[in-house]
């Protein structure tokens, strides 16, 4: 079970079903703010799905998030999008009295391509007179800064959070921000140039444009796969889906989601990770644009996210977060990366898909005459005999069974459906 305990106003347990929010008493004032955003951000503030009352304060009860993601693991647009429902937030409370009191991008989570504001208890009323935004600073540290190092220096927005609390410190920042005064001697004067100060700040925030790079164009360039042999794999992949009528999906290496969104349009939930930035990009923008349930996440599943915070236990790792929680995996034109150019053994690998324990799992075996096996041709050729069918059906066949198989016509590339043992 994951706690919350930096916040003195309350702490949140999740469980595996539900997510519990302790309030202590004093903090009635956060959840009256909560309770009137969500009428104007009826799918963007974590409903409330129960409500009690104990001794020292009351306990709220929300469902739980599918997938947590942290922002270390998002692209420049998912940080974009985080931001600027983090801003309209703040204008929105503002109309109402009050003011957000922290701007953290671990404030908000994804459902989907759609951001959720998670943490009820950083809305407070804003003194008489004030009109400063004393969340402007971790605002500017959490999104304006690696969003800014990112469109002028072409920086990935996630080495912001790779360490300690996150965020871009000013010290190391490009450009002058504004200085905020902190009060007005009139509310009412407070309160106009609060808002506006707001709108100025949503509006120094850019979307960021995808950067092109190999992977965004793969599946419009890609010349090794006959068109047979893609229909036949679709095909494959389809009959898969339909049969197992997974509710979660992971898609490892989806690249700009081919099968992620096959797999959203039959009704499944997809987390889905690569470790090009860019390609996660354009599959948000394509997931969005469709209104598909993908999480597209920037992970490199040979290097995936660490565990983090205090005594590691603020923010849990991606292999913790997935261990048992889909029903299904795709690896699809994946395996030949982590076996050459990583190096990751096969039994590594094999152990990997059997810890995170899906039910079902898709994978597509490429052998040594593959065109993009071939690439790896300068290495050691003791690595190619991992991509033998009998030597790939060893080592899985102990950890899983065979259900059905494919070879790809006029290719040198054999997909296996098998089921955990």
């Amino acid at each position: 079970m994951m706690r919350s305990f930096r916040d003195p106003q309350g702490h949140v347990e999740v469980s595996k079903d539900i997510v519990k929010r302790f309030v202590r008493n004093g903090a009635e004032e956060a959840l009256f703010f909560a309770e009137r955003l969500r009428n104007e951000f009826p799918d963007s503030i974590i409903q409330i799905i129960g409500s009690e009352n104990y001794e020292g304060g009351c306990l709220i009860k929300h469902p739980r998030i599918p997938f947590i993601s942290y922002p270390s693991e998002w692209s420049p647009l998912m940080l974009w999008s985080a931001g600027k429902l983090t801003i309209e937030v703040a204008i929105a409370i503002a109309k109402l009295g009050g003011r957000l009191k922290d701007a953290s991008a671990y404030n908000i989570l994804f459902t989907g391509t759609t951001p959720i504001f998670v943490d009820l208890l950083s809305f407070e009323k804003r003194p008489k007179g004030h009109y400063a935004w004393k969340a402007y600073e971790q605002f500017s540290s959490h999104f304006l800064r690696p969003l800014s190092l990112f469109h002028n220096h072409g920086l990935s927005t996630r080495t912001a959070f790779c360490t300690g609390a996150g965020g871009v410190p000013k010290k190391i920042s490009f450009g002058k921000w504004a200085k905020l005064d902190p009060s007005y001697q009139s509310d009412e004067k407070a309160t106009f140039i609060h808002i506006h100060l707001l709108k100025f700040i949503a509006n120094r925030l850019k979307k960021p444009r995808i950067h092109p790079s190999f992977w965004t164009t793969y599946t419009e360039t890609r010349s090794h796969y006959n068109e047979t042999a893609l229909a036949q794999k679709e095909l494959f992949v389809s009959s898969f889906l339909e049969a197992c009528k997974p509710k979660m999906l992971l898609d490892l290496g989806a690249n700009t989601g081919e099968y992620s969104i096959l797999a959203a349009k039959m009704g499944t939930k997809v987390v889905a990770i690569d470790s090009d930035e860019s390609a996660i990009d354009k599959l948000f923008q394509k997931a969005r644009d469709q209104n598909l349930s993908i999480l597209p996440l920037v992970v490199d599943i040979c290097y995936p996210t660490p565990a983090s915070g205090f005594d590691y236990q603020e923010r849990i790792s991606f292999l913790e977060r997935s261990n048992e929680h889909f029903d299904a995996i795709l690896c699809l034109a994946l395996l030949h990366h982590l076996l050459l150019k990583e190096r990751i053994p096969l039994d590594k690998v094999v152990q990997l898909f059997s810890t995170l324990a899906p039910k079902q799992l898709l994978i597509e075996r490429i052998g040594e005459k593959d065109p993009m096996a071939q690439n790896y041709s300068h290495i050691s050729s003791d690595l190619f005999g991992n991509l033998n069918d009998l030597v790939f059906q060893k080592a899985f066949f102990s950890h899983f069974r065979l259900i059905r198989s494919l070879r790809l016509e006029g290719m040198d590339r054999e997909i296996y459906w098998l089921e955990k043992c």
